[in-house]
């Protein structure tokens, strides 16, 4: 089991001349918006909130779709990080770009 927590960009903490949301950039603002467990662990628990965050409701199994009842108001994209055990996942372009957490 893992403990998931997720970081979406800060849109709001950005400077409004100088907003580089959905890139894939570790120093941007984040917001953290929802904790919970999975039974995946490392980069294929980062994937799994991908497709939570993503994909239709109707494609979703029953405990993804409680996930969902906790926070569906965003989707997961480049820029925002998923933290597996305290390793950082950030949303790529392509992928996942890893980094173990200093906090």
């Amino acid at each position: 089991m893992s403990n998931i927590k997720i970081y979406l960009q800060d849109f709001n903490a950005m400077d409004a001349t100088n907003r580089r949301g959905l890139v894939s950039d570790w120093t941007l603002p984040r917001k953290f918006v929802l904790e919970y467990t999975s039974k995946h662990l490392g980069e294929e628990a980062a994937e799994e909130a991908y497709h939570i965050f993503n994909a239709p409701e109707e494609m979703l199994d029953e405990d993804e779709r409680l996930v969902v009842q906790q926070y569906r108001g965003h989707s997961l994209s480049v820029g925002d990080v998923v933290q597996v055990d305290g390793i950082e996942y950030l949303c790529a372009g392509s992928g996942w770009q890893t980094r173990k957490d200093d906090k």
